[in-house]
């Protein structure tokens, strides 16, 4: 049988199982799982994970060391302690190893590269006049990522944009449409002339 140690710090009672025995365990888990944490969206965005051992009863008996490994070096690494770290967008299996129990949990990344603005370039629109504008998501690959949000903004006082990226001329002047996905904006100006 594990022997039980229990220690006080204050008002948190601790209880650390020590030599859990390998006929005691029937599974091991990752924690958190995948409906636990956000999404890994950031190069070297990082996060800690543990290896929990678990009883026939599913009863936690001890949060040990385990040997982590990362099946895709180049999606995420993992050090020795199960601290993850994000490097390229792509899925890879987190898995860990203990006393011959093995457990894997996906984790995806997707790391924003650039977004696309169509048009591209500079446009002049009059005054009361409309502009659609799309924009096109992609990740650090160049692949796109479908049904990313885009956040939509004006710079100036010259046109304004809602949601969907349209664009209204509301004064004479020059103001710089914003498209942002993830850390990347995308940006073009529009010159609104007076109406004729």
């Amino acid at each position: 049988m594990p022997r039980a140690v229990a220690r006080r710090l204050g008002p948190l009672l601790l209880l650390a199982t020590i030599g859990c025995p390998q006929e005691s365990i029937q599974r091991l888990e990752i924690r958190p799982t995948p409906e636990q944490f956000f999404p890994f969206n950031r190069k070297g965005q990082a996060m800690p994970f543990t290896a929990h051992v678990l009883d026939k009863n599913n009863f936690l008996i001890a949060v040990d060391t385990a040997t982590w490994k990362s099946s895709d070096e180049s999606v995420i690494t993992v050090d020795v302690s199960g601290k993850v770290t994000a490097i390229g967008s792509g899925t890879a299996q987190l898995q860990a190893e203990y006393k011959g129990f093995t457990a894997a949990i996906p984790i995806s990344v997707t790391i924003i590269g650039k977004v696309e603005l169509s048009p591209a370039t500079d446009i002049t629109i009059k005054m009361r006049q409309t502009q659609q504008f799309s924009a096109v998501v992609k990740d650090d690959h160049g692949q796109v990522v479908p049904d990313h949000k885009v956040v939509w903004s004006m710079m100036g006082y010259a046109a304004d944009v809602d949601q969907t990226g349209l664009v209204r001329g509301q004064a004479i002047g020059e103001s710089v449409l914003q498209a942002k996905a993830g850390d990347e904006v995308a940006r073009v100006k529009i010159n609104v002339l007076d109406w004729e």
